[in-house]
């Protein structure tokens, strides 16, 4: 496939070339109209490719387009799909009855929701970078088609037509040694509430291996350790054919396999919270192009990236202290053009600590698929998800969680408000190309040593950023607590003495007036549900705040 092809491929909206591409559509995108140039080498079939593209944006509908016509040039060969069996839930003794780890059943029942659980196979490549010296996103196969075996669960509603669409797929997250999921912990209430399906991949070979090895057995609480004895994963740089395969699965709606058929499953968010939000960052660079399904879709229609550091995933980790590239790659951020929608969500944890979000910003002035939001006040891990985990590591591991003796408390600003607000917003840009807001950044400025610190108000507390209603009629300073990395993970929230919160809030009338006002601003922002809201005004019709004693 030669340039001046490729360079008709690549021009915007011409009807021209429908004959060639085949599902042409008009950009759904403004796109500005200040066109750049970009040059891509990427290997097809083991041959060069080498184009220009002058354009300003590459909308999905139109790079899907651009990868259909050169699969059909090229022979390229489709995304596979996996086959997936079916875990049952059986009951018995403690040590014969076997449940799906991390399983929500009881809580799902009342909201019409059931989770089921799968055990997905196929052949997944290892791949590597094709110039790392030169920062290339591009790929090759280094070790082909290695089996593995891994277990998806799966939270849907009862009813299929209830469902209205979206799979909000989560990499789990693997930090603990054990899946999390974050993702679902942060958005639970959304996505019940949206009619949406939430899916969970164990994605990394420490997980793979705790969930076959471990579960079940001491020091753990007794299940039916059987269960997952199937699991396989050799290289954790199968997980992005992992990936691809899974969403192709979800997407095949006649296959008897997929545990969605019949659902119809018209889009796909790849999300990932902390360590996997990294996960989400490579595979936009290095796979989303050439992961075309069948019937010419993307394998995944839009990116939510969740409390993420600086840093993208190495594709091949040599070793587990090398999964990350370095600070000053560009591979950290989205390579433009962006082939989709991409939300990058951030608490104040990760701006100025050792996670060095501040160093990968990016906004719409880069890219009208780019939006970044920084929430003044959220921390990595806040008091609700302390009380989660807890209960998790007990509940499903008999494990008594240690927490830190830290200066104050942790943070009580639900970082669940807003995680759920732009998740749904992003389902909507997809679905609908309704542009989401600006994005929102916390402002930074230097201390007297010179560091970047995050500007704070006469309070205390951070200036910018995505604020709720709570930053608006301070109760308190939420800041980053420091005294080690447990605390600086969970923030801190001082509220201020009785006397400071009479003479803000003379009457418990002003303070429930200011909190409704700020209620109502927060949510035409549109960075606040509705289910959100009401929470905050019953928490502050409750706190007696203003009430005479």
């Amino acid at each position: 496939m030669d340039a001046p092809v490729l360079r008709r491929l690549c021009a915007t909206g011409s009807k021209a070339d429908t004959n060639i591409i085949g599902v042409f559509v008009d950009n759904p995108y403004s796109c500005s109209t200040d066109t750049f140039r970009k040059t891509y080498e990427r290997p097809v079939n083991g041959c060069p490719l080498k184009a220009e593209c002058g354009m300003s944006c590459f909308p999905r509908q139109l790079y899907a387009g651009i990868v259909i016509a050169a699969a059909a040039l090229t022979a390229s060969a489709q995304v596979p799909v996996p086959s997936a069996k079916f875990l049952p839930v059986t009951g018995g003794s403690a040590e014969t009855r076997s449940v799906p780890f991390l399983t929500q059943a009881n809580y799902l029942v009342d909201r019409g929701y059931t989770e089921t659980e799968y055990l997905v196979s196929g052949k997944a490549s290892v791949y590597d970078y094709v110039n790392n010296a030169a920062r290339s996103p591009v790929v090759e196969v280094v070790r082909p088609d290695i089996p593995y075996t891994t277990r998806m669960i799966v939270r849907r509603p009862v009813d299929p037509h209830k469902f209205r669409g979206t799979v909000y797929f989560d990499v789990l997250n693997a930090t603990r040694g054990y899946d999390g999921d974050i993702v679902w912990y942060y958005s639970r209430n959304m996505i019940m509430d949206q009619g949406a399906v939430y899916v969970g991949l164990t994605s990394k070979t420490n997980t793979v291996d705790f969930l076959r090895d471990r579960f079940g057995r001491p020091p753990y609480l007794p299940r039916n350790a059987s269960r997952y004895s199937t699991l396989s994963m050799t290289y954790d740089g199968q997980v992005w054919d992992m990936l691809s395969q899974a969403a192709a699965l979800l997407k095949d709606d006649a296959n008897p396999d997929n545990p969605l058929a019949g659902f119809n499953v018209r889009r796909i968010i790849l999300a990932g919270y902390s360590q996997s939000a990294g996960y989400v960052k490579t595979y936009i660079n290095s796979f989303h192009r050439d992961a075309v399904l069948a019937d010419g879709r993307p394998a995944f229609d839009g990116y939510f990236e969740g409390a993420g550091s600086f840093a993208s995933k190495v594709p091949n980790p040599p070793t587990p202290s090398q999964e990350f590239n370095a600070i000053n790659d560009p591979r950290n951020k989205i390579i433009l053009p962006v082939p989709a929608p991409v939300m990058r969500f951030q608490t104040q944890t990760e701006i100025t600590s050792f996670f060095g979000s501040r160093f990968t910003r990016q906004t719409e002035a880069e890219s009208p698929l780019i939006r970044t939001y920084e929430m003044a006040g959220g921390v990595h891990v806040d008091a609700r998800q302390i009380r989660i985990e807890a209960e998790q590591n007990l509940e499903e591991l008999g494990l008594v969680s240690q927490w830190p003796d830290c200066t104050a408390e942790a943070s009580n600003l639900p970082v669940e408000y807003v995680h759920s607000a732009l998740l749904s917003r992003l389902d909507d840009w997809i679905a609908s190309s309704r542009r989401p807001p600006a994005s929102r950044l916390l402002s930074i400025v230097q201390n007297q040593s010179g560091q970047d610190v995050i500007e704070t108000d006469a309070d205390g507390n951070p200036v910018g950023g995505v604020r709720l209603p709570q930053l608006a009629v301070p109760t308190g300073v939420w800041s980053d607590a420091s005294k080690n990395i447990w605390c600086l993970l969970n923030g801190s929230y001082v509220p201020f003495d009785a006397a400071e919160l009479a003479r803000r809030y003379p009457s418990r009338r002003d303070y429930l007036r200011k909190t409704f006002a700020a209620i109502v601003k927060v949510r035409r922002q549109g960075f606040l549900l509705r289910r959100n809201a009401w929470e905050i005004y019953a928490d502050a019709y409750y706190s007696g705040i203003g009430s005479r004693r």
